[in-house]
């Protein structure tokens, strides 16, 4: 936030019209408004976007606090792990491909939140931690949204901005897909061994232990021979199905692609509430637990808003165009090559500011695509520098929502999930800017 502050005063103010960038006088944006960008994101701006995120985080948080403590998760995870507890490196493949087809052929990226504490469960029981639960999900879906076939927001977007036929291109993206998924279950492959070998040798080890007591004392024989327990898992597996109906909607009927959050929410709060209640809970007591897993989250909550300042501080400080402007200057003078890494390299900047893809590409595809034709370089070369710099860094970066929703609901700070991961990030670094130079030289289009 502060940074984003000082660049407000350091950098001209400017903006574009009729696609020709013009200085603009700067008008005073004084030092204690960064300070109240968090809240002014509420009112300002994204504000009813930012708001569903939040209404989001505190729904299914409080939703999966309740299901816990009906034992229902713990329940379908020890029935699931049971019959993989041979074939542990058959489910890494499995769940990998599952969530980065989800992420590289739908676009889906923050529908997968629910889906996330249980596959952290599920990690548990095999022996693994809670960082491998969060590879099997986030991370896989992050990187097929990254190394994407047929992502609607990211490809099909800039694609339609830069009058590419849509979805072309789609053959070599699949090769890409393929690398990326080598990639990522040998590097979780890799992990799980060295957590079967050495259990403290997890960054998260202690974390889990503590989390883990409050899971495991409960008969599953009991609960499986329980009628109740047995109709309100049931009545979860109903809600579930319903669940992927309402992520799935969208890409056949357009008008619910704006409310599906919304309605995932809803969805999961009623299925944790009637399944609950069909354990026998008393409804006092599902509340109150359901307001406890949400007062949990509220560390997160602060995260989101400070996340959302930033893009809030530079566009209300009249610098984003500016440097925009700055960043054409840089490609415009540069030989093809080094063009289109510094299209990635620009992309990959601004996804610390503006975490959406398809704000992004509405903002930039415009300028950049004409800029790369000038110099040489294909349409479709430039998408694919877009999409690989919108996409892998949604797991990294601290200004991404999903991300830091995903490590509020697993209890993972930061920190320890930035050295955990950052090693697979700059491999995925070097490779996708090889792919680049390789699609350059074979005439990718």
């Amino acid at each position: 936030m502060i940074i984003s502050g000082l660049l407000t005063i350091i950098i001209p103010s400017g903006k574009y019209i009729n696609d020709t960038f013009v200085y603009i006088e700067k008008e005073p944006y004084p030092i204690w408004r960064w300070f109240l960008a968090p809240l002014e994101v509420l009112i300002h701006g994204n504000s009813i976007a930012i708001i569903m995120i939040i209404i989001f985080l505190l729904l299914v948080g409080g939703s999966i606090a309740s299901l816990k403590e009906a034992k229902i998760l713990q329940f379908l995870i020890m029935r699931l792990s049971e019959k993989f507890s041979e074939n542990k490196k058959t489910l890494i493949l499995v769940l990998c491909f599952i969530f980065m087809s989800l992420g590289a052929c739908l676009g889906i990226f923050e529908e997968i939140i629910p889906l996330i504490p249980f596959i952290v469960l599920l990690s548990w029981s095999l022996g693994w931690d809670t960082l491998m639960g969060l590879g099997l999900s986030l991370v896989s879906c992050g990187f097929g949204f990254a190394a994407a076939i047929l992502n609607p927001f990211t490809i099909g977007v800039a694609q339609t901005l830069a009058n590419v036929p849509i979805f072309s291109g789609a053959l070599f993206r699949v090769l890409i897909f393929l690398i990326t998924y080598l990639i990522l279950v040998t590097f979780l492959i890799n992990y799980s061994n060295k957590l079967e070998k050495e259990k403290y040798s997890s960054p998260v080890y202690f974390q889990d232990l503590i989390c883990k007591e409050k899971y495991n004392v409960v008969d599953y024989s009991l609960l499986k021979n329980n009628n109740n327990f047995r109709k309100a898992v049931e009545n979860f597996l109903f809600y579930m199905m319903l669940m992927l109906i309402i992520i799935i909607l969208p890409f056949f009927i357009v008008f619910f692609s704006n409310y599906t959050l919304i309605l995932i929410s809803i969805n999961i709060l009623v299925a944790s509430i009637t399944t609950c209640y069909q354990t026998e809970m008393p409804l006092r007591d599902i509340f109150i637990i359901i307001l406890k897993g949400m007062l949990a989250l509220s560390p997160a909550i602060l995260l989101i808003l400070m996340a959302s300042s930033i893009n809030y501080i530079i566009t209300t400080g009249g610098i984003l165009h500016t440097l925009i402007f700055y960043c054409s200057n840089a490609i415009s003078s540069a030989p093809p090559i080094l063009s289109i890494l510094l299209i990635y390299l620009i992309v990959l900047v601004l996804n610390f500011f503006i975490s959406s893809g398809s704000a992004k590409a509405f903002l930039i595809i415009p300028l950049l695509v004409p800029l790369a034709e000038i110099i040489g370089v294909e349409k479709q070369l430039a998408i694919l520098a877009f999409q690989f710099g919108d996409g892998f860094s949604n797991i990294l970066y601290p200004t991404n929502a999903v991300l830091l929703i995903s490590l509020g609901l697993s209890n993972v700070s930061y920190s320890t999930w930035f050295k955990w991961l950052i090693k697979l990030q700059l491999l995925m670094l070097l490779i996708t800017s090889l792919i680049l130079c390789i699609a350059y030289f074979i005439g990718y289009k």
